[in-house]
């Protein structure tokens, strides 16, 4: 009751006090003396103007004092909040960068794989179409052609995974010895076999057969490595 009659009650805690005072008579009366309790303190010291020295004083004062500077302390972890939230950022972004690149690879190897494997069912669809084997010491595989056509699909299977040093290079090998070039190819140490398409600058009826050897990354112009692949026509 004393707390309301200062005026010391929240404004929840006076609405509820008020709803209590609407039905209690006594609590009611009890609020009234108080009220007149608090208007009495108001009233009992005699209301005086203070000097104009003492006034003067504290204006001075008042106008001494100045908004405190934010903290060094509270600004560096501010800083460092937004700091720390823009390496999370940038984190973030690295990895979702990260992932789309990983899985635009397995988009264009999928798309190459696809691409070879239609190769074979076209070359297996057409008349004239062979499937030979490809022969190696520790590996071994199928090779499909068309008489007609210059290009052909390599399936093989047993091919260790190169250093980045390195690469498979298939030859095509001419009547007389002669080899070109028929492609580039890497084996995935996650394929249980590798399937290429390689290229002839003739028609297969041009060629007595195929190698593979290891070649330095790039390619070479003439087989400089160890054959581990063959397949004759």
């Amino acid at each position: 009751m004393g707390a309301h009659a200062l005026g010391a009650l929240t404004t929840d805690q006076g609405a509820a006090l008020q709803a209590h005072l609407a039905v209690c008579p006594s609590c009611h009366r009890e609020a009234l003396s108080y009220q007149a309790i608090g208007e009495g303190l108001l009233h009992a010291v005699a209301e005086r103007v203070p000097p104009a020295r003492v006034r003067a004083t504290l204006l001075a004062e008042m106008a001494k004092v100045r908004r405190p500077a934010a903290s060094p302390r509270r600004i560096s972890f501010s800083m460092a909040g937004a700091l720390a939230g823009l390496v999370l950022a940038l984190g973030v972004s690295v990895g979702l960068l990260t992932q789309v690149m990983g899985l635009q690879r397995q988009v264009n190897s999928m798309g190459e794989q696809l691409q070879i494997n239609q190769t074979a069912l076209a070359l297996v669809a057409y008349p004239g179409a062979r499937s030979l084997p490809v022969i190696g010491e520790n590996a071994g595989g199928t090779v499909v052609i068309d008489a007609d056509q210059r290009l052909g699909v390599l399936i093989a299977w047993g091919l260790p995974a190169l250093e980045s040093a390195q690469t498979y290079q298939v030859w095509m090998i001419a009547p007389d010895g002669t080899r070109t070039s028929g492609g580039l190819f890497a084996v995935s140490r996650a394929m249980p076999y590798t399937s290429i398409i390689f290229h002839a600058e003739s028609a297969m009826t041009a060629y007595r057969g195929i190698g593979v050897t290891v070649e330095p990354a790039g390619g070479s112009l003439a087989p400089t490595g160890s054959r581990v692949l063959r397949a004759d026509f």
